[in-house]
């Protein structure tokens, strides 16, 4: 069954750390978006990195995925180099006819010097399992486009004289008979791990100003709390694991019931919430 993601707001409890990378901020431009721009006009206008097309390098690869571009290159295809750009959305609140809203404002992003050795490692498998024949999904037999609000992951390949670039759209929910879907899935997780991305983002984010809402790829919005509001959190959660612990046992009284009545549903998932207000 095709499944969609909830438009949801997440709380981010912010936490203290130190970088040397700084944060650096741009507004959004009804000009420049992706309806009027390919997603490399759009990297060079809000984050001045250069076209692949441009590029001095005899060995390129850039990689985008959920608010990071990975972006690795070599004048002689054994030693690499490269950076990390982090991103996010940052929202504003707005007054609409209908009540209040958050717009898209502008993106807030950090550049990060990459380690030589983990860039050349990522390169290596690139070059050594020839990862950049493989086609675009659209080119893939069996490619699964139905999934609603899912995302998409791209490769943008320089090698020598030859360009190339593949985008696949939702590639985690892709079934692994499909042709290729393996080694995709592989090569995202390897990137990840190689150059430690999640725990990158993860320092990108405890930078964030506080008492505001970010999206990372427009579907789900974050708010990250103030101290004064995540320290209410905080004191609040022996209160919420209480009202937690009452809904749970409700929860199963009513389905111990439903099951004694023998309902039948006919193939149609239904879905009930509710909160308890004492």
């Amino acid at each position: 069954m095709k499944k969609t993601t909830l438009h949801i707001l997440s709380i981010l409890v912010g936490l203290n750390s130190y970088s040397q990378n700084e944060l650096q901020s741009v507004r959004l431009s009804d000009d420049y978006s992706w309806r009027n721009h390919s997603q490399s006009e759009l990297d060079e206008f809000y984050f001045n990195i250069e076209p692949l097309k441009n590029s001095m390098y005899k060995f390129h690869f850039r990689h985008q995925r959920d608010g990071q571009i990975i972006d690795i290159y070599s004048e002689n295809g054994e030693n690499f180099s490269g950076e990390l750009i982090n991103s996010i959305t940052k929202y504003k609140d707005i007054r609409t006819d209908h009540g209040k809203d958050s717009k898209a404002d502008g993106y807030i992003f950090e550049k990060v010097k990459l380690n030589n050795d983990s860039a050349t490692k990522v390169s290596k498998s690139i070059l050594n399992q020839i990862f950049y024949s493989i086609p675009t999904d659209t080119l893939i037999a069996g490619w699964d486009f139905g999934w609603l609000d899912c995302g998409a992951i791209s490769f943008s390949f320089k090698i020598k004289n030859e360009f190339r670039f593949s985008e696949y759209t939702c590639h985690w929910h892709q079934n692994d008979s499909i042709n290729y879907v393996p080694v995709i899935k592989s090569m995202y997780d390897a990137i990840n791990q190689i150059l430690d991305l999640q725990n990158k983002y993860s320092e990108f984010e405890s930078k964030l100003e506080k008492g505001k809402k970010y999206s990372k790829n427009g579907f789900i919005l974050m708010y990250v709390m103030t101290e004064k509001q995540s320290s209410a959190f905080h004191k609040s959660k022996p209160q919420r694991e209480y009202l937690k612990s009452i809904k749970d046992t409700i929860n199963t009284y009513l389905k111990s019931e439903i099951a004694k009545q023998k309902i039948k549903f006919n193939g149609i998932d239904c879905f009930e919430d509710y909160q308890l207000i004492f």
